[in-house]
């Protein structure tokens, strides 16, 4: 119970910032509409006084021209800032920071798209004190005031195992970033299950760009509350061969017992694979175009980031791929993928622990997932560089 309260208390002042904007918005929009009725009354009894009803019914007409342009032009200033705000889709995003985690965080915390309710951290890429720093770090950059919490150092059954060689000691190759705040009392789990009791049915979407256990902690120990989850994003598996062994991809076999347990929740869920993420390759020329954009210390850090990560050799050396940010994408422009109904499972035992069966024709079964088969490339880096260059410049 204490988790649930220390969380609520950190995540409440950016919550009310936001009721607050909302508030402030609506009531600027009525204060002026009610400033031109009551002028425009007086002016109406002034002029009946003075000149006449003949007058009075044309200064009406006027006073609803007036009226209508003050309604449009209030509607042109306000309704896209308060209709984004508004709709925005809540999320909680799980990760493992990650040079490609920091990417994804960055394009997620610059999308006003998003509601980022939670980061919660799990031991992936490199360990969990470091996974943490690193994800206090980008959101602490980015200016947001998003609760960071800690959760699993290591997967349901086995042990852990890091990736130093794809992402440095670190995990981000040895881009330094300022120390960002304190990470909420609490674990993720805890923190998981208190946004879920709070939200409406079918209203939070889950991000999972690392091993999938926080998310399949919450899910298994409060299984009422997958009810709230509109739809489970994850960056794991691949149709083909792996990246960690031939069979499976990093996050789907560092816990691919937490990963049969959200395919079987029976909430949406959508699959960014290594397929997919393939088609998100960061090229010299990539790198040059968000270099020469500029922006603030989010862009630089991503550009720091972008030129020590080596290029894969499984793609032909041509770049390096941004896994993690292709899920945060769908999230943010889902008109980027094209998708397919797919029936997935993932193998738990012997040489094949980790892979991904990914059905795509010929389905075994109801198809319990979406695959994302097909990206905008060009299209995808646009929305990066935008929001990247947009993130950390006084932005609250």
């Amino acid at each position: 119970m204490s988790n649930d309260l220390s969380l609520r208390a950190t995540a409440g002042p950016a919550a009310a910032a936001r009721t607050c904007s909302y508030i402030v918005l609506a009531a600027s929009y009525d204060i002026l509409l009610g400033y031109t009725g009551t002028v425009a009354g007086v002016l109406v009894a002034l002029l009946t006084r003075y000149n006449g009803p003949e007058a009075t019914l044309s200064f009406g007409v006027m006073v609803d021209i007036l009226l209508m342009v003050v309604i449009g032009g209030m509607g042109t200033l306000y309704g896209p800032a308060l209709g984004a705000a508004m709709s925005a889709r809540a999320v909680i995003i799980d990760t493992d920071p990650g040079t490609d985690d920091a990417v994804a965080l960055f394009l997620a915390l610059g999308s006003p798209e998003l509601d980022v309710r939670l980061v919660s951290v799990v031991g992936g890429n490199v360990g969990l004190a470091r996974t943490l720093a690193n994800a206090r770090a980008i959101v602490g950059l980015s200016g947001r005031r998003v609760p960071v919490v800690a959760g699993a150092e290591r997967p349901l059954l086995g042990g852990f195992t890091s990736a130093p060689h794809a992402h440095g000691d670190d995990g981000l190759f040895g881009v330094a970033l300022p120390e960002g705040p304190p990470a909420a009392p609490g674990v993720a789990a805890d923190a998981i299950r208190a946004v879920l009791r709070g939200a409406a049915p079918a209203s939070v979407t889950l991000i999972g760009i690392g091993p999938a256990t926080n998310l399949a902690l919450a899910l298994a120990t409060e299984p009422e509350l997958a009810g709230r989850v509109a739809e489970i994003v994850l960056m794991t598996g691949a149709v083909g061969e792996g990246n960690v062994t031939p069979a499976a991809e990093f996050n789907a076999w560092s816990d691919p017992e937490a990963l049969a347990v959200l395919l079987a929740c029976g909430r949406p869920v959508v699959l960014a694979t290594l397929e997919t993420t393939a088609q998100a390759l960061c090229t010299p020329a990539r790198k040059a175009a968000l270099r020469a954009r500029g922006g603030g210390a989010c862009a630089r850090a991503v550009c720091d980031i972008w030129d020590r990560v080596p290029v894969s050799a499984r793609l032909g050396g041509l770049g390096h791929p941004e896994h993690d940010a292709c899920a945060v994408a769908w999230a943010v422009a889902p008109h980027l993928f094209g998708v397919r109904k797919v029936c997935a499972s993932v193998e738990l035992a012997g040489a094949s622990r980790g892979r991904t069966n990914i059905f795509r024709h010929r389905l075994p079964g109801a198809a319990n997932a979406r695959l994302l088969e097909t990206l905008d490339a060009e299209g995808f880096f646009a929305l990066l560089g935008e929001r990247v260059a947009g993130l950390g410049n006084g932005m609250g």
